[in-house]
């Protein structure tokens, strides 16, 4: 059965899901046009095309945890090419993606740092994404903001 509308279908779609102790997939940040209830643990979050998101996801079973992800993406137009990513229909620009624990944990870390700074981070720009994760990846600490990037975030 297909829940979204024909409109809708030109949407990015994020899968919300929170089942305690075994599933958190849910939003960074991020402005969603719309968010569709589909019952009391999931939901999806509908974005424009163009668009940027932070999207984690989280899941475990009785060994622990099994998955833990981080990603900022762009969101895409009908017919541009995208990264598929689990939980994004039909997928994304990938501008940031984080594996495993160690790796999240230090991405949602410098998050907090952004968010204390006011930022609005769906408009801080494609390029400290990247910045970020290569950072992230090869154990560095992140550049801050250069006063460009900081007037594009910079809450209004």
């Amino acid at each position: 059965m297909n829940i979204l509308t024909r409109f809708e279908k030109k949407l990015s779609a994020f899968e919300v899901l929170y089942i305690e102790e075994r599933a958190n997939y849910r939003l960074l940040f991020g402005c969603p046009d719309n968010i569709r209830r589909i019952n009391r643990q999931r939901s999806i979050a509908m974005f424009p095309p163009n668009r940027v998101a932070g999207y984690l996801r989280w899941r475990a079973n009785e060994f622990g945890t099994q998955v833990w992800r981080c990603f900022v993406v762009r969101t895409a137009s009908p017919g541009d090419a995208v990264t598929r990513i689990h939980g994004v229909n039909p997928g994304a620009t990938l501008l940031l993606s984080t594996r495993g624990k160690t790796f999240s944990k230090r991405f949602l870390t410098h998050l907090d740092v952004l968010k204390k700074r006011e930022m609005l981070l769906e408009h801080i720009p494609d390029s400290y994404w990247r910045q970020l994760q290569l950072r992230l990846h090869l154990n560095l600490d992140p550049h801050p903001l250069s006063d460009d990037q900081w007037s594009a975030g910079r809450a209004k």
